[in-house]
């Protein structure tokens, strides 16, 4: 009897140390904790981490100017701007195919511009087009550049007319657009709208002020 007594015993002790020691094993823990998951759920974060953490951020607008060319029109010592180099016409051959047609796919001409204000020195200079086949009312659109560099138009629908653009300093342009009132024709317009387009250094973008004609 005492025989069988220590048998049983012996078994049940071997049975409670195997699931104790398989019981370690699933936990990976002393403390009941999955060390298993604890791994995935790490290895997963640093994965989304990588995913959606760029090593560099790059930005281009028609508004704001690359940064690559406001690089490349500066001095080391940042204080001094570099001209790009681009004559009123380069300029213009290289931006003019960047404007949105007008009505009907009509395209801008590069035959008459007005190129007086285009300063490839200055933070801010513009180029004055028109429609091909225009006349006094046809639209009219002003091409801003920053150092020579495209930037983009100064307003996104273009006006009839042609404008009076003026330099106020290096970074700020004038503007008067033209427009008949009530019962005017195209030849004795009085109506007039002044704005003024001025480049943030700060902001790297075109801010402007004032009005645009009436609708």
């Amino acid at each position: 009897m005492m025989n069988n007594r220590t048998s049983r015993s012996t078994t049940i002790l071997a049975l409670l140390a195997s699931a104790t020691l398989a019981g370690c094993s699933l936990l990976g823990g002393p403390d009941g904790e999955d060390s298993s998951s604890d791994h995935a759920s790490d290895h997963a974060d640093s994965s989304a981490t990588s995913q959606h953490t760029p090593s560099t951020v790059t930005s281009t607008s028609t508004v704001k100017a690359d940064s690559s060319s406001s690089e490349s029109t500066t001095d080391v010592d940042g204080d001094t701007p570099r001209c790009s180099g681009h004559s009123a016409e380069q300029a213009l051959q290289e931006s003019i195919s960047q404007v949105r047609p007008w009505e009907g796919g009509v395209p801008w001409s590069s035959d008459y511009p007005q190129t007086g204000m285009f300063d490839d020195c200055a933070a801010l200079s513009a180029i004055v087009i028109t429609i091909e086949g225009a006349t006094g009312s046809s639209p009219f659109h002003i091409l801003l550049y920053h150092y020579g560099e495209y930037l983009g138009t100064a307003t996104y629908e273009p006006y009839g007319f042609s404008p009076t653009v003026d330099r106020v300093d290096d970074a700020t342009l004038s503007v008067i657009y033209h427009w008949p009132r009530p019962g005017e024709g195209t030849a004795n317009r009085t109506g007039e709208s002044h704005a003024e387009f001025h480049w943030d250094e700060e902001a790297q973008k075109v801010i402007m002020s004032g009005e645009l004609p009436p609708d």
